[in-house]
């Protein structure tokens, strides 16, 4: 399972999101639904599942799938490195 679909999971156990509804473009505020609080659960869930810890600057490109996507790829490269 790549890294896309561990996220694409995470929304549908956490958050009940049709998996459906989950592609890469789709913004999670306007289009998924996900506020604020949901994103922090979002972010933790992702820490812990990837063991991987992001910064606040990096939060904020989390615009939608395909962005979560290429954070926490940056971040697998750089720990294997």
């Amino acid at each position: 399972m790549d890294v896309k679909d561990k996220v694409k999971n995470l929304l549908i156990e956490l958050f009940e999101i049709d998996a459906d509804e989950i592609k890469d473009e789709v913004e999670l505020y306007s289009g998924l639904g996900l506020d604020s609080t949901e994103t922090v659960e979002l972010i933790l869930a992702i820490e812990k599942l990837f063991n991987i810890k992001i910064m606040e600057k990096e939060i904020t490109k989390f615009s939608c799938c395909k962005d979560i996507d290429h954070v926490i790829q940056g971040k697998l490269l750089t720990c294997s490195s």
